[in-house]
């Protein structure tokens, strides 16, 4: 898509007849079209006035995206509406960023004399446009590129040289000041949590609790509390602990509060779990615990030692689809089926996939032949990275065991679809805790409202709920013991 106002908004809405996109949602894409356009014609001649104008322009812009933003987590918004819209405004950011970044190098050159507050102005704008263009990028799966983090550093060391990185200004109407240090704060948190690992409900959620606790949160050129974290200002972005830095280096590192926005972004979730969120958030909140909270590390830790392996393997993605087509009596035995992926690297509990399906997600259940042999095994996907339109690398945590699936029945409660007989899978995973089994069950099965105990007649067998595991997209995991009925 390039520059050209209505007509092209037109032409976003006729590629997809079949998607509601919203006139707002046209409406703000097509004043990012106009403001790209201008940036692009905009004139050097004279500095007060540039500076002036480019921060009238990019303001648009932010409003713009945070119009898109609230479209896009609407409780009515359809992963197809999410998708489309999400990709023309991935689009237009990064193009923006770039055009606006040439404008204000530019800038720079005619201003080194007086950091004037307009160009304080102009260096706020700056990150919170390259925030906006790490967002969208993240809401898609995709990395923000080495360039773009250098970029960032170069806005906040001139913003701290000419004493303006603390800063606030208020940018979006109804909305709180912000100061360039805030916004990069923002920004290196993102990278440090791995967005690539939360669904689009629970990245949404945690760049709106972000927001609200970064406040009074500074960098310090100064070594700080053990839970800071470590910004090298030649690359960007966060780097190994403090200890493995060597001295030299130090006059270009920013020791960053990541821990202590952690802490407040924990005790915010507790506080909403805590006053009975809907089920949508609670799910979104139990991811964020288990992938941003939960860990102390930036990256989610692999289990075990990671093996480079490319061979062709064969998976099932989603919860209802795999009972479709699971063969219980043959669990075990490796037959092409489901969707070809390309096995990238595994570890004992885990794998790298090359997926060639666009219907993918964090937390879908997929079941996968020839990872190890000819043995199924069963995983959830814990990070996406988007390969190509249609296509997808996934990292899965693998549940490997014998499995079998039986028809069961809560002694007390009910299935989301009433007190019926369901298939579930029994996976042995001979590691349990409580010498125990872990079941995969209908969505909500692990409720209070399902009984703690199951029965399936056939196998003569009543299974005990001793813990609640996680929920998937459309599934849920429990460990229980099982026992004879008598």
């Amino acid at each position: 898509m390039t520059p050209g106002g209505e007509g092209e908004v037109m032409g976003f809405a006729q590629a997809a007849p079949s998607l509601a996109v919203a006139d707002e949602a046209k409406i703000a894409i097509a004043t990012m079209e106009r403001v790209l356009a201008q940036l692009s014609e905009l004139q050097d001649d004279e500095t007060s006035a540039c500076a002036k104008q480019l921060q009238v322009l990019v303001d648009a812009s932010i409003s713009a995206c945070c119009l898109l933003w609230q479209y896009c987590q609407a409780s009515d918004a359809t992963d197809d509406v999410r998708e489309q819209v999400s990709a023309v405004a991935c689009d237009l950011s990064a193009r923006l960023l770039r055009t606006y970044l040439a404008r204000v190098r530019a800038l720079e050159q005619r201003m080194l004399a007086s950091l004037s507050a307009q160009w304080a102005g102009v260096l706020l704008r700056s990150m919170t446009t390259a925030r906006w263009s790490a967002r969208w990028s993240w809401l898609r799966y995709e990395r923000p590129s080495e360039q773009f983090w250098a970029f960032c550093a170069y806005i906040y060391e001139n913003a701290e040289r000419g004493g303006v990185a603390r800063t606030e200004s208020q940018l979006v109407a109804g909305q709180d000041p912000v100061s360039i240090e805030m916004e990069y704060l923002a920004l290196l948190f993102a990278q440090w949590i791995n967005p690539l690992s939360l669904s689009p409900t629970a990245y949404f959620l945690v760049e709106r609790v972000v927001d609200s606790c970064r406040r009074d949160l500074s960098f310090s050129p100064l070594e700080g509390p053990d839970n800071d974290e470590i910004v090298d200002l030649d690359t960007g972005r966060v780097v190994l602990p403090q200890n493995a830095i060597a001295p030299r280096r130090k006059s270009r590192h920013r020791y960053v509060p990541l821990g202590r926005l952690r802490d407040r972004v924990r005790a915010q979730l507790l506080q909403v779990s805590e006053d009975r969120a809907a089920s949508v958030l609670l799910d979104a909140i139990a991811q964020i615990s288990r992938t941003v909270i939960g860990h102390q590390q930036r990256h989610l830790v692999r289990l075990g030692y990671r093996t480079n392996i490319v061979r062709t393997v064969h998976a099932t993605f989603g919860y209802e689809q795999i009972m479709a087509t699971w063969e219980a009596a043959d669990a075990q035995v490796a037959q092409p089926w489901g969707h070809e992926c390309m096995l990238r690297d595994r570890s004992i509990q885990g794998c790298r996939l090359f997926v060639p399906f666009p219907k993918v997600r964090i937390g879908m259940l997929v079941a996968v032949a020839g990872v190890f042999g000819a043995e199924r095994a069963l995983g959830v996907i814990r990070w996406l990275t988007r390969a190509g339109t249609d296509s997808w690398e996934a990292g899965v945590w693998l549940l490997r065991g014998t499995i079998s699936v039986l028809q069961a029945q809560p002694q007390e409660g009910l299935w989301p679809e009433g007190q019926v007989m369901h298939p579930v899978m029994v996976v042995d995973t001979e590691e349990a805790e409580y010498n125990g089994l872990t079941l995969v069950l209908p969505k909500h099965s692990c409720k209070a409202q399902c009984s703690a105990e199951l029965i399936t007649p056939q196998a003569r067998l009543r299974f005990l709920r001793r813990k609640y595991l996680e929920s998937g997209v459309d599934f849920d995991l429990g460990l229980y013991v099982a026992e004879e009925i008598a």
